[in-house]
């Protein structure tokens, strides 16, 4: 799409010894909702629209990550 203000927002992760692709993963999604919830002044509807993704999408995220304004 070329006009994604998230694009590039999220640092790549240093890979540790021991630390399995999954935990990267969830790490990477729950800084990406975080960072789109923040600049979307924690507007979730406005986030998950940023994002690209459904609402209850993000909400489960969200619980799931423990992210609460």
């Amino acid at each position: 799409k070329g006009d994604n203000p998230y694009a590039g927002a999220v640092s790549s992760p240093v890979l540790e010894e021991g630390v399995s692709l999954k935990a990267i993963m969830e790490a990477t999604e729950r800084r990406v909702i975080e960072q789109a919830l923040e600049r979307a002044h924690w507007n979730v509807q406005r986030a998950a629209v940023d994002l690209e993704i459904s609402l209850p999408w993000i909400y489960r995220r969200m619980k799931k990550h423990g992210l609460k304004r």
